[in-house]
């Protein structure tokens, strides 16, 4: 399964692949967390 999470501010877009089994606010909470590192990453913040 694959979700993307967008950050509408910077136009931002992540995606991930995880496997059809696993729970859906699982993979949400990983996509989030993902796009959150690379927000930080992006404003040279530590994440």
């Amino acid at each position: 399964m694959r979700v993307t999470a967008i950050d509408v501010d910077t136009n931002t877009e992540i995606v991930i692949a995880g496997p059809v089994n696993a729970p859906q606010a699982a993979l949400q909470n990983t996509a989030l967390q993902k796009l959150r590192y690379v927000l930080a990453k992006k404003k040279g913040e530590k994440p």
